[in-house]
């Protein structure tokens, strides 16, 4: 008979694996377009919060302007694309000796659960983290514009 800690650690090894598979139901991978190849591309982490009345993502782009973004609305997917340039500090410099943050484009779609079908859309960019919230309702297909902080 198994202890009570080998059964605590397959229900955790459980519980992860289905974290993992609840938070690829939010994803779809991108479609190829576009100049750069899809392998190229990075994508940004992201949560996705549901409250009451909508659903919340968070996105981290640090160093992301908002004019190299685009958050959109089609059907019952959000997609958010743009690109992060290499900073001028880098790029001014001689030889980069160190570089682990992403630069180039990037491509998120997210899929939220049926319970989405869409409403009022609003993007803030805040401090490099997008807010994008999705507001219970019907979706029409749309381009949403990124308020700046």
């Amino acid at each position: 008979m198994p202890t009570k800690k080998v059964l605590l650690d397959e229900l955790m090894g459980m519980k992860k694996r289905m974290d993992r598979l609840y938070a690829e139901s939010f994803t779809k991978p991108p479609e190829e377009s576009g100049s750069q190849p899809q392998s190229e591309r990075w994508r940004p982490l992201a949560d996705v919060v549901e409250t009451d009345d909508a659903w919340v993502v968070l996105l981290d782009l640090p160093g992301v302007m908002e004019e190299d973004l685009e958050v959109r609305v089609d059907e019952s997917q959000l997609i958010i694309q743009g690109i992060r340039n290499r900073s001028t500090a880098l790029s001014e410099k001689k030889g980069i000796h160190f570089e682990e943050r992403p630069v180039g484009r990037f491509f998120r779609e997210l899929i939220p659960p049926d319970s989405f079908v869409g409403g009022e859309v609003t993007a803030e960019l805040n401090k490099g983290v997008l807010t994008v919230t999705m507001r219970k309702g019907a979706v029409q297909p749309r381009k949403i514009k990124v308020q700046p902080e």
